[in-house]
């Protein structure tokens, strides 16, 4: 919440930026009620990404046009009116970040709603469409927006100190031909650490090694505990890195307080709509602070590797049997 103030009007910013990812709705609530903004209908060719349903996500060449549609929604007790624009973002080492209202970028100048400003009645939803029209000289790399549907300033009380709430779908939107670059990243190790009211965590090392900004999010999963404790997976919240960059992301696990330091299987599973990794580890927490980081192995947990291992052995015995047997199969057979 930032506090903008001007000559005439003091007015209280209320940014909400929570994306409810279960649904796609950015939701903006309160006891008397409330207001949203989410996708419409996913095109075909993106319907395989998780992402698709949340944010507006596309790879258009240079001089094409895209169109989404998004829909907005108000169960506010009365007939509401909201302002619908875009505002300039970007990302950095911080994850995706907003700016202030009026900000411009080369997306927001791109794109265009069919509506500035709508009214709705309680329970209402309308249909708002999106188009982004890229130059055909534009520079072929990702941009970054945010469609934000806001509560309007009561402007018979400007003096007043008033709260403005909004919601807003982020725009990820890269130029060039075909599918453009796919995002990919890496886990690199894991980190066991003690927050500072004594829950265990696990810091996930990431590296973007693509071209374009890449968020994702996943679980965690602690087996073969001491006494063969484990526990449920646990949901991740979601990291944006930069092209270019690493970064962490920390998967607290809950109720942890007197948790045994270990040793546990650890596995953490991230996707970021485009595709998979997985990273296992033993690991062991410290009794506060941060643990060393782990090298990770690709995508299964030591016990499972020791079983396929086994698995192996057990049929190249199995086939050297056979291939042993065979001859004299054939010659009892003659």
């Amino acid at each position: 919440m930032s506090r903008v103030l001007s000559a005439s009007t003091a007015l209280l910013v209320a940014v909400v930026l929570g994306i409810l990812v279960s649904s796609g709705v950015a939701l903006a609530q309160d006891n008397s009620g409330g207001f949203g903004i989410r996708i419409g209908e996913v095109p075909v060719d993106l319907a395989d990404n998780p992402r698709a349903s949340t944010y507006i996500v596309d790879n258009v060449p240079p001089g094409k046009r895209m169109e989404r549609q998004i829909v907005v929604s108000s169960t506010m007790p009365e007939r509401t009116t909201f302002d619908l624009y875009v505002g300039a973002a970007h990302v950095d080492d911080e994850g995706y970040q907003a700016e202030p209202r009026g900000a411009t970028n080369a997306l927001t100048t791109w794109t265009s709603l069919d509506k500035t400003e709508v009214t709705l009645d309680p329970g209402q939803e309308e249909v708002v469409t999106v188009s982004v029209d890229v130059p055909a000289d534009a520079p072929e790399v990702e941009q970054y927006a945010l469609i934000w549907m806001s509560t309007q300033v009561d402007e018979d009380n400007a003096d007043a100190v008033q709260a403005v709430s909004r919601v807003g779908i982020r725009m990820y939107l890269s130029v060039g031909s075909g599918d453009g670059p796919r995002p990919s990243f890496s886990i690199g190790s894991l980190l066991p650490i003690r927050l500072d009211d004594g829950t265990a965590a696990i810091k996930a090392i990431l590296e973007n090694t693509g071209a374009r900004a890449v968020e994702v999010s996943g679980t965690l999963d602690l087996t073969e505990g001491p006494g063969g404790l484990s526990v449920p997976a646990v949901e991740s919240g979601g990291k944006t890195i930069p092209s270019g960059s690493s970064g962490e992301l920390i998967i607290e696990v809950p109720n942890s307080g007197t948790f045994p330091a270990g040793p546990w299987s650890a596995e953490v599973t991230l996707d970021s709509g485009y595709g998979k990794e997985t990273a296992a580890a033993e690991i062991s927490f410290p009794d506060q602070g941060e643990g060393e980081p782990v090298a990770v192995t690709g995508g299964l947990s030591p016990a499972v590797w020791v079983a396929l291992g086994f698995g192996v052995a057990l049929l190249v015995a199995l086939l050297a049997l056979w291939r042993k047997r065979s001859p004299a199969s054939a010659g009892d057979a003659a």
